[in-house]
């Protein structure tokens, strides 16, 4: 794996965002944000302009949902160890994939924020 930092680093980059988090009452976070998932794991890639997203649950959880394009340079140049692809194509809704993913990690009826822009975010309970 390429890494930039050290694994200690990204670990403290994760701490805080946990401890903004759990002020905020948030069981877990969908970050959309290019920059955002570099800082926390690592995760470079050019495939910014498509649909991704990185769940990052309270419990330290991440999951990286992005298309298989996306997949080796995910493994490669990140922390990230939960990699869901979603294929593009006509009939597909990544949006689905990712309501899946919350599902599978029990997200029901839990607060999530969602990073819209690089200065706030949003929450939810669903």
């Amino acid at each position: 794996m390429t890494l930039w930092f050290d694994r200690e680093e990204y670990e403290k980059r994760q701490r805080k965002l946990k401890a903004e988090m759990a002020v905020r009452n948030l069981d877990g976070m969908l970050l959309f944000k290019q920059e955002s998932m570099y800082y926390l794991t690592g995760y470079d890639t050019d495939g910014f302009v498509l649909f991704q997203t990185l769940f990052v649950g309270v419990n330290g959880q991440l999951t990286l949902v992005t298309r298989s394009a996306d997949q080796y340079q995910a493994e490669v140049t990140s922390t990230i160890k939960d990699i869901r692809i979603w294929v593009d194509s006509e009939h597909q809704n990544p949006a689905k994939d990712v309501a899946d993913m919350l599902m599978g990690h029990a997200m029901q009826g839990k607060t999530i924020g969602v990073e819209y822009d690089a200065y706030g975010l949003s929450a939810r309970r669903g």
